[in-house]
């Protein structure tokens, strides 16, 4: 299979980042993984909504991103993002049960596609708090004039399928943008019938 790298418009100008982080139920004094964290659209909103007793970990595997990343918090003096470059595929570097809600934005379908979603799923787990939240965010399986090819897109209820096997259990599902959806998980809790 031909390795899919994701390479699209910023976050911010097709992705409703705030909403997506309102309506996963980001609160003040969360700890947050940005997981593939890109030009650090989410980070950077999530640092305003976790505030001074939060913090967020924004991660992504191409060190580019990452500096320029840093190059904005230094240059607004923000102290509550901690930039890492680093694969999720091969390792999240972080602390066991640090993490209170992991945020996956545009970056679950190249995982599956890839066949890299049960290597991530094993280096996340460990550094997630018990029932911790995870928010997935990806493109609508419809066509659009940007995003991911449609072979590789997933629909709500293949990522519901998809997240269950790794025991994350849907809570929400929201509109995130024209283009994209938002589910909210929770970890090792199924939810009530």
């Amino acid at each position: 299979m031909k390795k899919h790298v994701h390479s699209g418009q910023k976050g911010r100008s097709i992705t409703d980042v705030k909403g997506v982080l309102v309506n996963g139920g980001l609160r003040e004094g969360d700890a947050l993984l940005d997981l593939g964290c890109g030009g650090g659209d989410f980070s950077l909103e999530a640092s305003k909504i976790v505030g001074e007793t939060g913090r967020v970990y924004a991660l992504d595997s191409f060190e580019e991103s990452v500096k320029n990343l840093e190059a904005k918090i230094k240059s607004e003096g923000i102290t509550n993002i901690v930039p890492l470059v680093a694969d999720a595929v091969k390792e999240i570097p972080l602390p066991q049960a640090c993490v209170s809600v992991c945020l996956l934005s545009n970056v679950l379908h190249g995982f599956a596609a890839n066949e890299e979603l049960g290597r991530v799923m094993n280096n996340l787990k460990p550094v997630l708090k018990p029932g911790a939240r995870l928010i997935a965010v990806d493109f609508k399986k419809t066509a659009t004039p940007f995003g991911p090819p449609m072979e590789i897109r997933l629909s709500e209820d293949e990522m519901k399928d998809i997240l269950a096997r790794h025991g994350f259990f849907a809570l929400k599902t929201f509109n995130a943008g024209s283009f994209h959806y938002g589910i909210t998980f929770r970890l090792d809790i199924e939810p009530e019938k």
